[in-house]
């Protein structure tokens, strides 16, 4: 996860939220900052029965996740919280696959609910749809964008073997 420049490992961060009570699952992955920058909110998505969780429940769970994060160097600390019934996408079983999950969450492809760790109650709200489609689209244009700086490499590349190869300068060559 690219948190301001540093590389945070979400292992690390599983590990502190492991032991939480009432989760099926846990995975810590980087989903894109809603300003579109380049680095990443650290997300910590739970999988467990959201509709059980009272009020009581729900403060209990928020406090012991904002004690565990406020523990944790500033550069570590959680941004989000998602909360979801469905269980989260495994690897034989046993492991998160995070690529998987992340792309379940951009697209809108995962039912949740956003714990607000910084509200003094806690409180679910649901996540915005048009949110999810503007990080997928942010994600869409930033791989146009790279497969478009590729080709014109390549395309550089290219007609420097041609002009080399036909000693002539790279400038008579076309894009034909």
């Amino acid at each position: 996860i690219n948190e301001s420049g540093e590389n945070v490992y979400p292992d690390e961060l599983e590990d502190v939220f492991s032991a939480l009570p009432g989760v099926d699952q846990l995975a810590v992955l980087g989903v894109p900052k809603p300003d579109g920058g380049m680095y990443e909110d650290i997300t910590l998505v739970l999988s467990m029965d959201v509709a059980a969780l009272d009020d009581a429940a729900l403060a209990k769970l928020a406090a012991e996740i904002r004690n565990r994060n406020a523990a944790l160097p500033t550069m570590k600390r959680l941004t989000r919280c998602y909360l979801t019934d469905d269980k989260l996408p495994l690897v034989n079983g046993i492991k998160v696959k995070r690529l998987e999950l992340k792309k379940r969450i951009l697209e809108g492809g995962m039912p949740m609910k956003e714990l607000d760790l910084s509200a003094a109650a806690a409180r679910l709200t649901e996540r915005p749809v048009a949110v999810q489609q503007d990080a997928a689209a942010r994600e869409g244009e930033k791989a146009a964008q790279e497969n478009a700086r590729q080709r014109a490499e390549i395309q550089t590349k290219v007609r420097a073997c041609f002009a080399e190869a036909l000693e002539q300068d790279v400038g008579t060559f076309g894009d034909d």
